[in-house]
């Protein structure tokens, strides 16, 4: 497939054309009318010499001819229809059929000539007129997640038109306005979340503006946990702040307009392209999913290196579980762009899951987020799912470290937790008396934490195996902030001792972890994946 460069990707296929046509006008030299002139005779004359307009030419010749010999005249010149002699009649006959077919084999050769011309024209368009197109200049993105948004600013460097391109291997970017974050209150209202969206936007023009007065926004993307419905820009479900059926970029559009709007038209809009409404502006932001943009990023950064794979995928572990699939070297996206929603794997049919790390211990899980029966592998294998473990394996000493946090305890509070009592590096400062819990206790809780890490690492890896036994995937990445915190207490050795006991062809599985933080750049990327734009005009 041909792609087309745009400086807007929202601009019409049209203009671009004309554009392409007077650039070319303006390329000619001046005396380029002549050279047209004499490849236009030049391609007529060999049209003329076709078969078929050398047979009219032939029959035009005969015709002419026979008006020349007149043949009525040997018979009897004195014959009359009127006022005019049977010889003239035929000889005029003759010189009118002569004429006609002259006429005939030349408008034969331009008919030819144009047909041409415009097969021609199909060959080198066709391609192009059924692409979407692609670029952008400046992008301003974000990553909306449960308790933060990520966001900054890209510079793009367009691939050469000159020579077949892959656009997110041949794509160059910079940082325009390095990342920001800003952090989310549990529980902050619909209005509260998009009032940061819109404060953390206006940060990136600001800062943009402050760089020079001439820089154009492309548009925006935004990245969410939730799976999103490309083409209507909604949430079409959710496990992050917004609820079920948002039409985020709408709303988002919306904010922004009756806020700033002159601020709006000035960093959105460019000559030919302005943006004018709310409209205007929601026509230039796109939504993904966050386990697809951490993917596209991946692989774009794969691609630059020369190290990618054809078929792999990148799993994020978070509150839920997601995967972003890159098969056949380009982004998946399936039938209802809502791929890698590997978290809903179905791994037990009861509500009721025994431990294999501690015999006689079971959770019980009456549903998951979505609402459909058994137990799915994020509500086991997601933070939520690693607090239940910790209370299954030893219920008395879960309940006591929790007291000890006052009450509440998070799935980092157990790392943090478990680094103490294993004497890793731990991060953040832990609260007195559960440092003197777990110090007092080391060697309990050092038993306690490894039962819980390990049923925790065989659910994770059978999740993770069951995706590249399904795909015939080379690859695994896997990452998040929990499998970052995990990496202190040496998680990816407990995944890789229980991962060949579950694949079939000797795949490989690696963390990463660069990909997982440049979440929000992986969607500012969509304006140069193909795969996306085809499934938004799908």
């Amino acid at each position: 497939m041909t792609l087309l460069f745009a400086r807007d990707p929202l601009a019409q296929l049209k203009r671009q054309d004309v554009a392409n046509e007077v650039r070319a006008l303006m390329a000619e030299p001046q005396d380029g009318w002549m050279n047209q002139l004499v490849g236009f005779a030049r391609d007529l004359l060999e049209k003329l010499f076709e078969p078929r307009t050398l047979k009219l030419f032939l029959l035009a010749a005969v015709a002419l001819a026979l008006a020349m010999l007149d043949p009525a005249r040997a018979v009897d010149s004195d014959i009359r229809l009127g006022a005019v002699s049977l010889s003239k009649i035929i000889t005029w006959t003759f010189i009118t059929l002569g004429a006609t077919l002259t006429l005939g084999a030349i408008s034969s050769g331009l008919l030819e000539l144009r047909v041409q011309t415009r097969e021609g024209q199909s060959t080198t368009r066709h391609a192009s007129d059924q692409a979407p197109i692609l670029g952008a200049d400046v992008v301003i993105s974000l990553d909306v997640g449960r308790y933060h948004i990520s966001y900054g600013a890209l510079r793009f460097k367009a691939p050469p038109e000159d020579r077949e391109v892959n656009f997110l291997r041949d794509v160059r970017f910079k940082e325009a306005v390095p990342t920001r974050t800003r952090h989310l209150r549990p529980g902050e209202s619909r209005q509260q979340l998009y009032d940061q969206m819109l404060l953390a936007v206006i940060e990136v023009v600001n800062a943009l503006e402050q760089q020079s007065d001439q820089v154009k926004v492309s548009g925006i993307a935004v990245s969410t946990p939730s799976w999103t419905d490309i083409k209507a820009k909604a949430l079409a479900s959710t496990i992050g702040p917004f609820p079920v059926n948002e039409g985020l970029a709408e709303s988002l559009a919306l904010y922004l307009w009756e806020r700033h709007p002159e601020r709006i038209r000035r960093a959105f809009g460019s000559p030919g392209a302005a943006v004018d409404s709310q409209q205007d502006l929601m026509a230039r932001i796109f939504l993904d999913t966050d386990s697809r943009s951490a993917a596209r990023y991946d692989l774009h950064q794969r691609l630059q290196s020369g190290t990618t794979w054809e078929n792999y995928a990148c799993v994020i572990i978070l509150e839920g579980i997601g995967a972003g699939l890159i098969l056949n070297g380009e982004i998946y996206y399936g039938s209802h762009a809502s791929e890698g929603e590997i978290g809903h794997t179905t791994i037990h049919l009861e509500s009721e899951y025994r431990l294999t790390s501690t015999p006689g211990s079971s959770i019980t899980i009456d549903r998951c987020a979505c609402h459909l029966p058994g137990i799915h592998w994020e509500s086991v294998g997601g933070t939520t799912g690693l607090l239940l473990l910790a209370a299954a394996v030893n219920n008395g000493n879960f309940l006591r470290l929790r007291a000890a946090y006052g009450g509440l305890l998070s799935g980092r509070d157990l790392l943090n937790a478990a680094c103490l009592a294993k004497m890793a590096d731990c991060p953040e400062e832990i609260p007195a008396e559960a440092r003197r819990l777990v110090t007092e206790e080391r060697r309990n809780y050092r038993e306690y934490f490894d039962a819980v890490f390990k049923e925790y690492a065989r659910l994770v890896t059978i999740g993770v195996a069951n995706i590249a036994n399904v795909l015939d995937l080379e690859h695994v990445v896997i990452g998040g902030p929990l499998i970052l915190d995990f990496d202190r207490l040496a998680f990816r050795n407990e995944v890789r001792g229980y991962w060949n006991d579950y694949v079939l062809r000797g795949q490989t599985v690696s963390h990463s972890y660069k990909s997982l933080k440049q979440i929000w750049q992986g969607a500012a990327l969509l304006f140069w994946d193909p795969a996306y734009w085809r499934q938004l005009t799908r």
